[in-house]
């Protein structure tokens, strides 16, 4: 089904009884070739980042003032209350963040 995330398995034996299993996730968000950041999905913990992150997967990370983000105004927000930047929730939640049937908030 488009727009879903999904997660599996395979696995192989061979005629000797030898097997493995490799666990597998991926997802079938239609991006037409655009890679979506969000703003509040910047670096974490001086320059860590998630490759490829699900839809919140940032949330309750803390960054480095100056490393991973600089600003002159503080604030508090929801997403990631550890920085103190100002990250408003959107009004309306698109479907690429829409996960497993429920909406992603912060």
């Amino acid at each position: 089904m488009p727009n879903q995330f999904y997660r599996g398995q395979i696995w192989a034996v061979d005629n000797l009884g030898h097997g493995t299993t490799n666990f597998v996730s991926f997802d079938t968000f239609s991006t037409n070739g655009v890679v979506v950041i969000e703003a509040e999905d910047y670096s974490h913990d001086s320059g860590q980042f998630i490759d490829y992150p699900t839809p919140g997967a940032y949330a309750g990370l803390a960054g480095a003032a100056e490393v991973d983000y600089h600003t002159v105004n503080t604030s508090v927000n929801d997403y990631r209350p550890a920085d103190p930047l100002e990250i408003p929730v959107a009004a309306e939640t698109r479907p690429y963040f829409l996960e497993a049937g429920r909406t992603i908030t912060s």
